[in-house]
């Protein structure tokens, strides 16, 4: 069933704008208690200019002609989610930067239409996505796994392991863990990478008949779609745990 896509951008953009106006707010109570004689680290100075640029990023990619059509609302939709990914590792990062009562008051309110908007972008989510019976990432990954290196042209990919493959199935399910060697963390990206060629080799539109070019596009770019979903989320969860300073998860 198609979306309505008029509603769907509305949604997303009202959302967006809202939590952007209140970010800034926020934001401008920090740089004017700094300005005030505010103690606070590099580091920390350095955020708050990297979720400024965040802000700005969310703000032009909402911003142009509105979505048409589904696959229009797709590409805004991803234009969306990384900059809001760069917004909420920001937030998660100036935990305790707020020392005013005002900035204190202005944070709540921040993080209140954070949640608010990634609730929104989770639901917008699954109407654009194609309910597959099955996690097309993992579906594909597990038909490769355990067959060795992958020759896709004139490049040959590391091979799939059970090992890389339960991982990716945990970061899937949100779990919390510590990933803390880089030698697995570098086989699991190359894993990854070899289920991307092996998908992009798979989907290629058919040149042959000029017929059959229109006809098979829209069809493709929905499961590119929802590939390129699945391997965002996958990049998050991997740099969420990465970063995680939680001393009870568990290291891999």
């Amino acid at each position: 069933m198609a979306i309505d896509v008029k509603a769907t951008f509305d949604e997303l953009k009202i959302e967006v704008d809202k939590f952007v106006k209140d970010s800034e707010s926020w934001r401008k109570q920090i740089q004017d208690d700094i300005k005030a004689g505010q103690k606070v680290s590099l580091d920390d100075q350095d955020m708050v200019k990297e979720l400024d640029l965040a802000e700005q990023e969310l703000t032009r990619s909402i911003g142009g002609p509105p979505p048409v059509t589904d696959i229009d609302m797709r590409k805004s939709f991803t234009k969306v989610n990384r900059p809001l990914r760069k917004a909420e590792f920001s937030y998660s990062y100036l935990t305790d930067i707020s020392m005013s009562s005002s900035a204190k008051e202005k944070e709540r309110q921040a993080w209140a239409s954070l949640k608010k908007l990634i609730e929104s972008i989770e639901k917008i989510r699954s109407r654009l996505l194609k309910p597959p019976s099955d996690n097309l990432f993992l579906t594909k990954m597990s038909n490769l796994e355990g067959k060795g290196p992958i020759e896709i042209g004139n490049t040959t990919f590391p091979g799939v392991k059970e090992a890389e493959l339960e991982l990716t199935k945990r970061l899937f399910k949100r779990e919390r863990f510590r990933l803390a060697d880089e030698k697995i963390i570098g086989n699991l990206i190359g894993s990854w990478k070899t289920v991307i060629a092996q998908f992009v080799d798979e989907n290629k539109v058919d040149i042959s008949d000029p017929k059959k070019i229109d006809a098979s596009r829209a069809d493709v770019e929905a499961r590119f779609f929802t590939m390129h979903s699945l391997v965002e989320l996958l990049y998050d969860q991997l740099e969420t745990n990465r970063q995680t300073t939680d001393i009870l998860s568990p290291s891999i």
